[in-house]
């Protein structure tokens, strides 16, 4: 579906709100009630003035609308129906709804009234003119609403100028904006779909270029795809192609994209500064999920709803970390353990950190990434993305493995007892596996990631002796083997769990298990260099 561009925020809130019509293909343009007769005769008079269009902003106006919308040009012919809809109702605002009698106004005339340089008699008698044949009052009203005009006609002359070309959303994420051009270039490509659909995406060179703001800008180029694609393209001053590669959250399920990314941005804000538990591991996993769902996990998924709730959990699956696992919640006795009774200690706070925004007494609006669902839906989305979170307790990995496994044994038998449920199962396990995913990624990712691991434990270590609590497992930094570490995590928790991912997801056996082997050799080969050397 093709999209009108128009970046600017200041503009009359009918306007505005006619144009983001614009953005859901299942929701038609509402129709302003207007006698037949009325527009009729209003249309004509618009004709009529043919003579000199440039005279007034609101002739400009309709001067542009009607240009875009002339039978067989070449405007009209790349606007979608719903599209010409929009622009009508613009015109409709326009023609109607102008008893503003300062659009009528010859802007020659509007100018000379905020003109300094112009003598003082003169600008004096512009304002007279105005007064008594328009009724609008001195220079004060002038000013103000001469901007609420310029922005108007801005608004069509950028539509007319953007046809030409490429078409666009009408949203903007200013921090995409605040980035300089050869950023938001790089970024484009770092965050197309196709880029975000590889197993080796590099999250951390979009951390370096967004302006620390991973998180965001991965959810907002996966969760508002295909016109978050679109508005890059359109920020970098690139023609705009039709994308048809994308979730279309925002048609399907009517999410709001200014919602959606004030939400990414409170949430991403709550990531704590880590050394591992922090954004870009937030976004490093929701980016992974889609790979997976791309690479064949969406055939699990019962419809737009469950893609939804599966990426939104991965956004928040770590929210406000405090960078000291489970394990040392329990044995500190913290609030945190004391408020969820040791079960899932984190898990829990995740998710209802996260719902805290968006539901119940603290509910705020603005944040309500469910406000286009309905109550039935709300339900199972809740459930789904709470389901997904607390799956990626690590306490949960072999029931939760060996639970796939049964799944796999009821798909290659003939008694169909795979369930609607059965199948969300997989994506929660999904999530799971894009969790724990870092020593299966390509190198350097499984370096870097490995060694930002440690040192979060080790500092949990380093506490843990401070209190006189037992030390953690892998967190006594005078204890630890680097490379043992990793080798005993793929061995006995990535490999055999991936293998089973890949009987679920055919391309993880070709694309994944052959980097996790060599991963493995990698550190194989670490420790026993670290043997001769005396190092561990």
């Amino acid at each position: 579906m093709e999209q009108i561009p128009y970046n600017k925020p200041n503009l009359l809130v009918q306007t505005k709100e006619a144009i983001r019509a614009l953005r859901n293909k299942k929701n038609h343009t509402k129709k302003l009630k207007v006698k037949s007769s009325m527009m009729s005769a209003c249309e004509n008079s618009v004709r009529t003035c043919r003579h000199d269009f440039s005279s007034s902003a609101w002739e400009k106006g309709i001067n542009t609308i009607e240009s875009i919308l002339e039978p067989g040009g070449k405007a009209e012919e790349a606007l979608t129906h719903s599209q010409k809809e929009g622009l009508e109702v613009i015109k409709r605002l326009l023609l109607v709804g102008t008893r503003e009698s300062m659009l009528h106004v010859p802007t020659s005339l509007v100018e000379s009234t905020r003109n300094q340089d112009l003598p003082f008699e003169d600008r004096n008698l512009a304002c007279n003119l105005m007064e008594n044949y328009s009724g609008v009052r001195r220079r004060g009203a002038v000013t103000r609403h001469f901007q609420t005009l310029v922005e108007t006609t801005q608004f069509v002359q950028d539509i007319s100028e953007g046809l030409r070309d490429y078409s666009a959303p009408v949203f903007e994420l200013t921090e995409m904006h605040e980035l300089g051009l050869e950023s938001r270039k790089r970024l484009r490509k770092l965050l197309s779909w196709d880029s975000l659909c590889r197993w080796d995406f590099n999250i951390m060179e979009v951390s370096k270029e967004c302006g620390g703001h991973p998180l965001l800008f991965v959810g907002w180029a996966l969760l508002a795809s295909p016109y978050s694609h679109q508005t890059m393209e359109v920020s970098c001053g690139i023609q705009c192609e039709l994308k048809n590669k994308g979730y279309f959250f925002l048609d399907d399920l009517g999410v709001e994209e200014e919602k959606l990314c004030e939400f990414l941005r409170v949430v991403e804000a709550k990531y704590n500064k880590n050394p591992y538990h922090n954004n870009t591991h937030a976004a490093d996993v929701t980016q992974t999920v889609h790979a997976l769902l791309q690479m064949g996990g969406k055939d699990f998924a019962d419809g737009p709803l469950s893609l939804y709730a599966i990426l939104i959990a991965a956004v928040l699956h770590d929210v406000k970390h405090p960078g000291r696992n489970n394990n040392f919640q329990i044995n500190a006795r913290t609030d945190l353990a004391l408020r969820y009774n040791d079960i899932a200690v984190l898990e829990n706070m995740h998710v209802s950190e996260a719902f805290s925004r968006t539901l119940g007494n603290n509910r705020q609006a603005k944040l309500d990434i469910m406000s286009g669902l309905k109550k039935e839906q709300v339900a199972i989305f809740r459930k789904m993305v709470i389901n997904g979170v607390l799956r990626t307790d690590m306490t949960r990995h072999f029931s939760d493995t060996n639970s796939m496994k049964g799944l796999l044994l009821s798909l290659c038998s003939d008694k169909g007892l795979e369930t609607k449920e059965s199948y969300a199962e997989v994506l929660f396990f999904i999530l799971h596996m894009a969790d724990i995913s870092n020593p299966a990624k390509p190198a350097p990712l499984f370096i870097d990631w490995a060694d930002r691991c440690l040192v979060e434990f080790f500092e949990q270590g380093d506490e843990e002796k401070a209190m006189g609590l037992p030390v953690s497992p892998l967190c006594d930094r005078d204890t630890t083997c680097r490379p043992g570490s990793q080798i005993g995590f793929i061995e006995f928790i990535i490999q055999p769990s991936y293998e089973v991912l890949g009987e679920l997801i055919p391309r993880v056996q070709d694309e994944v298990m052959p980097i996790i082997d060599k991963n493995l050799d990698y550190w194989k080969k670490e420790k026993i260099a670290g043997s001769g050397s005396g190092k561990t």
